[in-house]
Formats: C-alpha cells, sequence, structure tokens
C-alpha cells in the first residue's frame, strides 16, 4: 500500500561522476550541484538588479567552492584576476555543465515513488 503523504524524491536527485578542474594553482572538486546553484538562477528572475550574468558567476563560485573549506573559499576577484574574459564562458559552461545538463537515471527510479 502506497501513502500520498511520502514521495521519494531520491528518485529525481542525479549521481555525477567525480569531475575536478584547475584554475590558476588550485584544483575544485566540481562533482555535485550544490542547491545554492539553483537558487541564485531563481534569484536572477525574481530580482530585477540581479542579471543572469551575476548568477552566472555566482553559480560557478559555489560549484568551485563547494568541497572547499570556509577559510579557503575563492572570492569573485579572485576568479576575475585569473580568468580573462574571453575564456570566461568556456570555464562557466565547463563547471556549470552538470547543472544545465544533469545525469538521467534510467528506468523505475526516474518517476516519483512513493511509499508507504
Amino acid at each position: 500500500m502506497t501513502s500520498p503523504n511520502h514521495i521519494n524524491f531520491n528518485a529525481l536527485i542525479p549521481k555525477f561522476d567525480k569531475r575536478t578542474c584547475e584554475i590558476g594553482d588550485q584544483t575544485f572538486d566540481i562533482s555535485n550541484v550544490p542547491m545554492g546553484v539553483g537558487v541564485v538562477f531563481l534569484r536572477s528572475q525574481t530580482d530585477s538588479m540581479y542579471t543572469t550574468a551575476d548568477a552566472t558567476i555566482d553559480a560557478t563560485l559555489i560549484m568551485l567552492n563547494q568541497k572547499r573549506d570556509a577559510n579557503n573559499w575563492i572570492s569573485r576577484s579572485w576568479l576575475e584576476e585569473r580568468i580573462p574574459g574571453s575564456a570566461l564562458i568556456k570555464v562557466t559552461n565547463h563547471v556549470l555543465h552538470p547543472f544545465w545538463n544533469p545525469p538521467q537515471k534510467e528506468g523505475a527510479e526516474t518517476s516519483l515513488q512513493k511509499k508507504d
């Protein structure tokens, strides 16, 4: 018997392969997509003073900082000093790729499942 009061959202959460990137002398683990990435893009849709460009840079920073100790987080200025404008789109596209193109689960797990 299933319960309408319990939905298994694990069926919607993709599993990502290990991914890393290097910027300057730093290596970053960008394997997962933290919730904050989606939040900044939602903010860009509701806050007229917060642009999609702002959201893209902030989402990239969230991805880069996700596995780092708060004392070692990189800032927007750190990123700006190391990535020339001509490479920014390539870097952000690579870092945010799993957000824009999440892996798809196969089989019955792809739909929401209700449990007893």
